[in-house]
C-alpha cells in the first residue's frame, strides 16, 4: 500500500474531525462573547474591546466553516487515488481495510450529493427557475470570493426567492450582497434582519432605483456606521425603519433620513413600537392639518404647510426646534392630540425627547446620508 495515499486518507478524515470540533468551539465562543457584549455599556473601552474580539471570533468561525466545506473537496480528491491505493494493497487484511476506507469516502460523497441536491431543489421551488437555470446559478455561486459554504449560499438564494427575486443574475447579485452584509452585520441582525433590510429597500423603492447589490450595500453601510458611531442597536434601526416605511413613503422622507431618525430615538431610550406609532400619527395629522403643529411651534402656518408638502423631514426638524423653544406649545399640543384620538402622553414623550436633541438628530441623519452614498462601510 502506498504510504502517501494512506497519509492522505488519514489527513482527510482527521481534517474533517478537527474542523467540526473547531467549528463548534468557535460558534460557542462567538455566542459567549456576544452575550458579554450585550451586558457591556456601548461606547466604553470595554465594549470596543469586546466588539473587536467578537469580529475576530466571527472571522475565525467563518474560516473554520469554510474548512469543513473544503473537506468535501478533499474527499473527491481522495477518489482519484483510490484505484492506485487498492492496486498497491498487499494481503487480505489490507484489502478489507482499503474497502472500508472506500466505503467511508462513499458515505461522505453520498451525503454531500444529497444535501446539495436538496438545496438546489429548494432554490428551484422558491425562485421558479428551470433546472438548467438552477445549474447555471450554482456555477455562478462557485465563482464568488467567499468563505461561506455552497450550502449556505444556496440557502440565501432560496430566501431571495421568497422575497420575490427572480432571474439568475438578480439572484447572484442578492446572494453576493447578502453574504457581504452577513459578514459585517450577521451577529447583530441575523439572517432574518438582513432579509428585512432587503424588504425595506423594496418598500422605499431603493432596489428599483439602485439595483439589488448597490441598495443592499448602501443601506447596510448606513446602518453599520450608525451602530459604530453611538449606542444605537442595528436590529432596532431595522425594526423601526420597517415599521415606519409606509408613512415615510407617503410623506416622501428618504430612507437614509429614517435610518438616522431610528438611531437617534434608540440612543434616547425610546422604544421602537411606541416611537413608530407616535410618529405615524404625527405625520398623518401634519398632512391633514399642519396649522395645529405650526401654531404649537410658533411657526408661520403657510410656510410650514408648504414645507410639509415639499420637505416633510425638514418640516419635522423645524417643528422640533420650535417646540423646544415653546414649552407651552407642547402642552397645548398634548391636548390637541387627545382630541384627535392620538395617545397624547406617548406621543409627547417621543416629541419632547427629539425636540431636546434636535442637534443629535441632524448629526445622525447627516452621517446616515453620507455613508448611504459611500456604500462601503461593511467591506472596509
Amino acid at each position: 500500500m502506498s504510504n502517501s495515499t494512506e497519509t492522505r486518507r488519514v489527513k482527510i478524515i482527521t481534517d474533517a474531525q478537527q474542523s467540526t470540533a473547531t467549528l463548534n468551539q468557535l460558534k460557542a465562543s462567538v455566542a459567549s462573547i456576544n452575550k458579554e457584549l450585550q451586558k457591556t455599556e456601548r461606547g466604553t473601552e470595554g465594549w470596543r474591546n469586546l466588539n473587536n474580539e467578537l469580529r475576530r471570533a466571527a472571522g475565525n468561525y467563518n474560516k473554520a466553516r469554510a474548512e469543513v466545506t473544503a473537506f468535501d473537496n478533499k474527499s473527491r480528491s481522495f477518489w482519484g487515488g483510490a484505484k492506485q491505493m487498492m492496486t498497491g494493497v498487499i494481503g487480505g487484511n489490507l484489502i478489507v481495510q482499503g474497502l472500508g476506507m472506500l466505503k467511508q469516502a462513499m458515505s461522505y460523497a453520498i451525503d454531500y450529493a444529497k444535501e446539495l441536491s436538496d438545496a438546489l431543489a429548494g432554490v428551484q421551488k422558491t425562485t421558479g427557475l428551470t433546472s438548467a437555470e438552477v445549474g447555471e446559478l450554482s456555477d455562478q455561486l462557485d465563482t464568488l470570493n467567499t468563505r461561506t459554504s455552497k450550502g449556505a449560499l444556496l440557502d440565501i438564494a432560496k430566501q431571495a426567492g421568497k422575497l420575490g427575486i427572480t432571474g439568475v443574475e438578480n439572484l447572484k447579485a442578492f446572494v453576493t450582497a447578502f453574504d457581504k452584509v452577513n459578514v459585517a452585520l450577521g451577529e447583530d441582525l441575523g439572517q432574518e434582519g438582513i432579509s428585512n433590510m432587503a424588504k425595506i429597500n423594496d418598500l422605499f423603492g431603493e432596489t428599483k432605483k439602485l439595483g439589488i447589490d448597490k441598495s443592499m450595500m448602501s443601506t447596510a453601510s448606513a446602518i453599520n456606521s450608525l451602530g459604530q458611531a453611538g449606542t444605537a442597536q442595528e436590529a432596532y434601526i431595522v425594526d423601526f425603519t420597517k415599521r415606519l416605511a409606509g408613512i415615510a413613503n407617503q410623506a416622501e422622507i428618504t430612507l437614509p433620513n429614517i435610518l438616522g431618525l431610528a438611531a437617534t430615538l434608540d440612543e434616547l431610550g425610546q422604544t421602537s413600537e411606541v416611537s413608530t406609532t407616535s410618529l405615524t400619527q404625527l405625520f398623518l395629522q401634519m398632512q391633514k392639518d399642519s396649522s395645529i403643529f405650526a401654531k404649537a411651534a410658533g411657526l408661520n402656518v403657510k410656510t410650514f404647510a408648504d414645507m410639509v408638502k415639499n420637505d416633510a423631514n425638514g418640516a419635522l426638524l423645524e417643528f422640533l426646534k420650535g417646540i423646544n423653544k415653546n414649552s407651552a406649545g407642547l402642552s397645548g399640543l398634548a391636548k390637541n392630540f387627545d382630541e384627535l384620538g392620538i395617545d397624547g402622553t406617548r406621543a409627547i414623550g417621543v416629541i419632547a425627547a427629539l425636540s431636546q436633541n434636535t442637534g443629535k438628530l441632524i448629526e445622525k441623519q447627516a452621517l446616515s446620508n453620507t455613508e448611504y452614498t459611500k456604500a462601503n462601510s461593511v467591506i472596509k
